[in-house]
């Protein structure tokens, strides 16, 4: 049996923006981009990264 979906209980969001035009573009193009990662496991992927190696001559 498949997992349901938890349905979100906001329906609808109200802002009020002061600034111009491209802020304000800027702004949607963040909120969508959030609003979309959130289910997204491969858009929050932590930083890979590599331990310390140390090189010895035998």
């Amino acid at each position: 049996m498949g997992r349901k979906k938890k349905e979100s209980n906001i329906r609808s969001v109200m802002y009020s923006y002061v600034g111009t035009d491209d802020q304000f573009d800027h702004f949607l193009k963040m909120m969508i981009h959030d609003y979309l990662s959130v289910d997204d496991p491969y858009t929050n992927q932590p930083a890979d990264s590599v331990g310390k190696v140390e090189n010895e001559v035998a």
